[in-house]
């Protein structure tokens, strides 16, 4: 399977709030568990964008189900089993399976990929774990590596930002974070073709200067699936 542009999406997803699990099924159950899934607060994103992504490479029949944790807003979940696709992924894209933590790189397989691929991973990784920075949007994680690639890719676009890093007083960790600058929102909507529509309402209440473009769920045509083919 080459990597298209609704893959590479898909993969910044699972960067963002996905995981891919790295273990077995169960205690009991030693054999290895080809889980990857996803959890997250936009449940109609989560059902009209991201289940049609898996659906196309997986084929999957699997539902979306709910989590509701105290204190906690109420989350979508979806998971799947796909040996194939697992494989895929992990040993061929080099995707990073278990807890995502300080260390976790974004594989050369990405990093290496042409310029409006990047974008999509990186519309994908916004769409999940994107959101408000101050007065700005932006997105942090303690993973360095995670921040030094969505820099890198606005860079590439001429988008500017300032980059920061703090360390969280709570657990002791330090966090590294970039916000684009306020005046560049409107190109960075324009260059990253967001389809989190749930996300996107938030953003165009929050700055009513910014054009932001309508998206259906962004599915590639026929023509595009083959890369290079865009």
């Amino acid at each position: 399977m080459e990597i298209t542009k609704d893959l590479a999406y898909l993969l910044g997803a699972i960067y963002g709030d996905g995981h891919i699990k790295d273990g077995p099924k169960s205690k009991k159950d030693s054999s290895r568990d080809y889980k990857i899934g996803i959890e997250i607060t936009d449940k109609a994103y989560l059902k009209n964008v991201i289940v049609p992504l898996f659906q196309r490479f997986t084929k999957t029949k699997a539902k979306v189900s709910t989590r509701k944790r105290k204190g906690k807003k109420e989350t979508g979940i979806f998971e799947v089993r796909n040996k194939a696709f697992f494989l895929m992924l992990t040993e061929e894209i080099k995707t990073h399976k278990g807890p995502k933590i300080a260390t976790t790189r974004i594989p050369k397989t990405i990093q290496n990929l042409p310029k409006e691929f990047k974008n999509n991973f990186i519309s994908g990784y916004f769409d999940t774990d994107g959101g408000f920075g101050g007065k700005s949007l932006g997105a942090s994680s303690s993973c360095k590596s995670f921040i030094d690639f969505l820099c890198q890719c606005l860079k590439e676009n001429h988008i500017e930002f300032p980059k920061e890093d703090w360390i969280n007083k709570k657990n002791n960790k330090k966090y590294f974070g970039a916000k684009i600058k306020k005046d560049n929102i409107d190109i960075f909507l324009k260059t990253f073709k967001l389809r989190n529509q749930q996300k996107l309402a938030r953003i165009n209440a929050r700055f009513s200067h910014a054009r932001v473009p309508e998206r259906s769920n962004g599915l590639e045509s026929n023509k595009e699936l083959l890369l290079g083919h865009a």
